[in-house]
């Protein structure tokens, strides 16, 4: 009997150590720099990047690897992890091909590659590194020794960088065979991305423009056309980048077409353009207003969507305020969510299935509203509404201009007595 109650006591006291996706992950915890001193003007603008600055990045600054302490950025975008080298960036190397590392932010010329333990604390994993030996990009303006590129991780069933909590969770292989069901379990509150073949991509069916302190009304949404329209997730970007085809939506129906005094802005030597509103005559409406970004039928929000500055500048001016979504028109259809996306958000790459994974407590599901034979519903009513603001809006015109017209004669009548 004794015997039984010691089985059952180590069973289940198994079956709380093991029950939640923190039990079995290695975890690394990061801070969010939301305000860092410019160190360089070594800023490269060029019509492909995203930028890095210091909005809300992630950075470890106790991350040990090969035992030897470094300011890490985590990247979701970067394709392979890095360290800085200590030789002279011009010093060739001619010891080893050398392999370059290129992506919207980056551009390393690397020689060597490393199989390094990457710890915290308690938590250890092995993971690839490229010494970099020349830099030829780097837009940064935060001191850092390595990337810690999550899309190249091996040996690893799924990736969470967690914007909650602010740690990164690793869930290896080893972790995931004795324990899908945990796993599984946590997915079920996560919003699992149409396959794009990307890491950390999803495709995007709408944009959402809301009302402050109002529930965001899915009719009003905006379709995007192009069945291959990609977001990609790139944390180390402060801005986000749509295409320029809609920027005069953004014009003209995020902010005051009238009021505002809000324009667009070309950034000399590249096909980006920025926003600009006058901050004297911005209205709150349009200051406060939701964004949403619907993905397989969710809508996450978008935020802190306004700064005082415009780091792409030489020099802001106080009397404006500026967007952080810039509008690229080299590209047609890809979008990139910059690191205001990723505030209070899981973000996780699965590498079993090959999907992006969302989770965000202010997340709406409008699967009701936009799928099966309700999608067809959505746009009858959409349409219908169209329809009706435009009845309406004929309705008032033909009144205001009969009681005018009926003023004008009552006034004539009066002249002729």
């Amino acid at each position: 009997m004794l015997l039984f109650y010691l089985f059952y006591i180590i069973i289940f006291s198994t079956n709380i150590i093991y029950s939640k996706i923190e039990d079995i992950s290695t975890i690394f915890s990061f801070d969010l720099i939301n305000k860092y001193k410019k160190e360089s003007n070594s800023i490269i603008i060029d019509s492909y990047s995203t930028y890095i600055f210091p909005n809300n990045i992630s950075l470890i600054n106790n991350l040990l690897i090969n035992e030897v302490s470094n300011k890490t950025l985590i990247s979701t975008n970067l394709s392979n992890s890095i360290f800085l080298s200590t030789q002279n960036s011009t010093e060739e190397d001619n010891s080893c091909l050398k392999k370059l590392i290129n992506n919207s932010q980056f551009e390393f010329q690397s020689c060597e590659v490393f199989n390094f333990s990457v710890s915290q604390s308690d938590n250890e994993i092995y993971h690839l590194f490229y010494k970099v030996i020349t830099i030829n990009k780097s837009n940064s303006i935060i001191e850092y020794d390595s990337i810690f590129a999550l899309q190249s991780l091996s040996n690893v069933s799924m990736v969470i960088i967690d914007y909650i909590d602010n740690n990164l969770k690793i869930i290896k292989d080893d972790s995931y065979e004795n324990n899908k069901d945990i796993l599984n379990e946590n997915l079920k509150n996560m919003i699992k991305c149409d396959s794009t073949g990307i890491k950390f991509s999803c495709k995007i069916n709408y944009l959402l423009f809301g009302m402050e302190g109002e529930k965001d009304d899915p009719y009003l949404s905006k379709e995007i056309e192009e069945d291959n329209a990609i977001a990609f997730f790139d944390n180390l970007s402060s801005y986000s980048i749509f295409p320029y085809q809609y920027l005069n939506y953004f014009l003209t129906s995020f902010f005051s077409k009238y009021n505002d005094e809000c324009k667009e802005n070309l950034i000399k030597g590249t096909d980006l353009y920025y926003v600009t509103c006058s901050r004297r005559k911005i209205e709150i409406f349009s200051y406060a207003r939701n964004m949403s970004i619907i993905i397989n039928n969710y809508a996450f929000p978008l935020k802190n969507l306004f700064n005082d500055s415009f780091k792409l500048l030489e020099e802001s001016f106080p009397e404006k305020i500026y967007f952080n979504i810039l509008f690229n028109k080299k590209t047609s259809t890809d979008f990139i969510l910059g690191s205001h996306f990723f505030m209070g958000k899981k973000i996780g790459y699965n590498f079993i299935d090959n999907s992006t994974y969302i989770y965000s407590k202010e997340s709406i599901d409008f699967t009701f509203n936009f799928s099966g034979g309700n999608s067809n519903t959505f746009k009858f009513l959409l349409y219908a509404l169209i329809f009706g603001l435009f009845i309406c809006f004929l309705i008032i015109s033909l009144v205001l201009n009969w009681i005018h017209t009926r003023q004008v004669n009552k006034e004539l009548e009066d002249i002729l007595k």
